[in-house]
């Protein structure tokens, strides 16, 4: 320790004052004082050993748990500070409780506490593909347990020692996914490090997605899709599956991404979607079938009818208005269609466009099929036959439409008639040398087209027998399976039926275009009966003519009257009382004798020959009966009216022109009264003859009857000459059949024969009907 001086002071200060030091006596020498430095170590793992340093140079070792002393003491007032030099292998020795430094020793230390721990290392890693909402248990050791609920770093919460092992393993795996250790980082030994590389991967779990397709066509595919993706393309029927899996609770929805060609493919049952998967789908049903085409149109035109459509002959569609159509049945790929129009509407014509297609036609909705309707029209149109090499004939339909044709063969008006219009077809100008003539020419209500107009031409002056046997009876039948007894007069209505005055059976026989005999009244013995068909009787009917409404008038010769049949059939008595005589006046009160000949004008006043009386007799259609013309006196004086006489007057006939020729058989001549009632002879000499010629130089042999044409020409029946005679309007007289001997021989002119041909009339088509008294015949003659 430090000795004080103790200075003292001489004197004041300043001046040559000095000090003086006293000294002490020093002290006895001591030994320094120094303190030891100790403690314990504590947690030394066996066979470890830690050095430990105290102010840096005082080094020593310790190998077990225990008390440990530095070898150096630290000096009194000095200071210690312990550390770890050197730790031991897999442990930490840190000091304890701040023991570890300190100064101003003054006495040992020994409370140094070193306390070691054994090196601890953290297991963990990193948890991927962890589902959203799901958890995993991981395990280390078996033990340890940790739950992870989302991707992401884990650690363990029980570390593994100093050269330790572990082994981590998966204790719960998530619902619907499986988690498992990657690469062999799950498990090690000899930990001297923590350990951050344990890998879980978790993956969800997946189903396979598949099922079965039917029906797909040979050569054909079909493109599957699920979920919008994941295509699959499969050619044949059979099972599939798609080659992406669905996640586990996932959804699938298959669709059909490219249909086969031709066909239609579609999910069945509802098997092609679904979600919450927790397994294989393995019932996905696609069925295939082959694609159907509907046909279909439009239909334009149609009033107020109905047309009936076809298609392919059958699936019958009916149609009432205009618009949009389509057939029930549908023609399948690649199929064909025909539509045709089975029923056509009530007067008119439907016809199609488009309607058919074959073969590969249909790859798609047919829908534009067009019914055009249009108001019916028929062409009119028949036959020709019997025209001479080098003539030709022309032909008029409802007289105005001409057609004209050089040979015979089938033949067409080229105007068209409208649906139930009518139609007439005449001839305008006939072949030199031949008549043509029409049958079946008109009609009305037309609703089809006409082709059976038949025209037939022959030579001039060819007689052909109709109807009849030839031997006298009474029997209905067609042509020569009917009879008659002794035809007189014959007439012919608007239809071309032929009605005979049949004399000696007192009937009227009726004659069709198709030589169909019947009796439309009389009961085939002499009488005076009214009534219906055969309850009516007549007494040698001569005279006959009809009218426009089919009633028939008769000379009812014998009975000196004059009697009107209906179409029906219903006789009665229009003017004459039954007895001879003469007398004008109405219906009954009128007398007549013999009345013969008969003839209508245009107004339905009726002309009779009043033979007996010599004169010409008219009733009109009220059935007032006056006298025309002649004096009752028999003679052959031209003149007006009563002026003029008559010798045995017998046929009448109006010409185009309103004039009347009558036949005066007993003068043998041929008269003409006018319209005014003027009286002259057209031909005829008194003297009975055969000779052709002009007026009085042509010659009769007691002529019976007489009809006329349109053009003004005459056809006189000369029974006595058996002879069919024609007369110009000029009165030029000729011989257009007959050879003035008797006989039916059918031919041309002079090669035919007749046997006292008593009536004659002409029909619509210029052909001339012949009453063959003589033969019991009716003939046909063309003029």
């Amino acid at each position: 320790m430090l000795a004080l001086g103790i200075l003292a002071a001489c004197g004041g200060g300043g001046g040559g004052g000095s000090a003086s030091f006293i000294p002490m006596a020093p002290p006895a020498p001591t030994t320094p004082a120094s303190y030891s430095v100790s403690g314990t170590v504590s947690g030394l793992a066996p066979g470890a050993q830690v050095t430990l340093t105290n102010n840096g140079t005082d080094a020593v070792t310790v190998k077990a748990e225990g008390a440990f002393a530095f070898g150096a003491a630290v000096p009194a007032n000095g200071s210690y500070s312990v550390t770890v030099d050197k730790q031991p292998v897999g442990q930490t020795c840190s000091l304890a409780g701040g023991t570890g430094a300190g100064s101003g020793v003054t006495a040992n230390i020994d409370n140094v506490r070193i306390v070691c721990s054994t090196h601890t290392y953290g297991i963990g890693g990193t948890v991927t593909g962890l589902a959203s909402g799901q958890q995993v248990a991981l395990l280390n050791n078996t033990g340890d347990a940790i739950t992870i609920a989302a991707d992401g770093g884990f650690s363990f919460p029980v570390p593994v020692a100093h050269n330790g092992s572990y082994a981590v393993t998966v204790g719960t795996q998530p619902v619907g996914q499986t988690c498992s250790l990657a690469g062999g980082t799950g498990a090690g030994s000899g930990v001297t490090a923590n350990i951050d590389n344990v890998r879980i991967v978790c993956s969800t779990h997946t189903y396979g997605i598949g099922g079965t397709v039917a029906g797909l066509a040979s050569g054909q595919q079909v493109t599957l899709l699920n979920n919008a993706g994941d295509a699959i393309t499969i050619a044949a029927d059979g099972g599939f599956s798609f080659p992406a899996p669905v996640a586990h609770n996932g959804s699938y929805a298959v669709t059909i991404g490219t249909q086969p060609t031709g066909q239609t493919c579609s999910l069945a049952g509802g098997t092609g979607a679904g979600s919450g998967v927790v397994a294989d789908v393995s019932n996905v049903r696609v069925i295939c079938s082959v694609d159907t085409y509907t046909v279909g149109g439009t239909v334009t035109g149609l009033a107020g009818g109905q047309v009936t459509l076809f298609n392919n002959g059958g699936d019958a569609l009916t149609l009432t208005s205009n618009g949009a159509f389509t057939f029930s049945t549908a023609v399948p790929y690649m199929g064909s269609y025909s539509v045709t129009v089975g029923t056509q509407p009530a007067g008119q014509t439907c016809s199609v466009s488009n309607g058919s297609g074959v073969g590969s036609a249909a790859i798609a909705n047919i829908t534009n099929v067009q019914v055009t309707c249009s108001a019916s029209i028929y062409y009119i149109g028949g036959t020709v036959t019997g025209l001479a090499s080098g003539q030709q004939v022309t032909l008029l339909n409802n007289g105005t439409d001409a057609f004209t044709t050089h040979a015979d063969g089938s033949f067409r008006f080229a105007v068209p008639v409208a649906y139930m219009g009518s139609y007439s077809v005449t001839v305008s100008t006939q072949p030199g040398g031949q008549r043509c003539v029409v049958t079946h020419g008109s009609g009305s209500s037309v609703s089809a087209e006409i082709v059976g107009v038949g025209v037939a031409c022959l030579a001039s002056g060819h007689t052909s027998t109709w109807a009849g046997s030839g031997v006298h009876g009474n029997a209905d039948g067609t042509g020569p399976s009917a009879q008659f007894y002794g035809p007189v007069r014959a007439a012919v209505d608007h239809a071309g039926n032929v009605y005979v005055a049949d004399h000696y059976n007192h009937s009227i026989r009726k004659i069709t275009p198709m030589g169909l005999v019947s009796t439309l009244a009389g009961s085939g013995a002499p009488g005076r009966a009214d009534g219906l068909g055969s309850a009516a009787s007549f007494d040698h009917p001569a005279g006959i003519a009809v009218d426009g409404d089919g009633n028939v008038y008769v000379a009812d010769t014998k009975n000196n009257s004059i009697r009107k049949i209906t179409p029906a059939g219903v006789v009665s008595t229009l003017a004459g009382a039954g007895t001879a005589g003469y007398a004008d006046g109405p219906g009954l009160a009128a007398l007549f004798n013999y009345p013969v000949g008969l003839a209508l004008d245009g107004s339905r006043n009726l002309y009779v020959t009043d033979t007996f009386n010599n004169r010409i007799r008219k009733i009109t259609p009220a059935g007032v009966v006056t006298t025309l013309a002649g004096s009752g006196t028999a003679g052959r004086a031209d003149g007006p009216g009563s002026s003029a006489s008559f010798h045995g007057p017998l046929g009448l006939a109006f010409d185009g022109s309103g004039n009347l020729y009558v036949v005066d058989r007993d003068n043998h001549s041929i008269r003409k009264i006018t319209s005014a009632g003027v009286v002259s002879t057209l031909a005829g000499s008194e003297t009975p003859g055969s000779t052709n010629g002009a007026g009085s130089a042509a010659s009769f042999h007691f002529p019976f009857d007489i009809t006329a044409d349109r053009n003004g020409n005459a056809y006189i029946a000369d029974p006595r000459n058996n002879m069919i005679r024609k007369m110009t309007p000029a009165g030029v007289v000729t011989t257009l059949a007959g050879n003035g001997a008797s006989g039916r021989a059918d031919g041309i002119g002079a090669a035919a024969s007749f046997a006292e041909p008593a009536g004659i009339t002409i029909d619509g088509n210029g052909i001339l009907y012949v009453a063959d008294h003589g033969n019991n015949l009716i003939r046909k003659l063309v003029p």
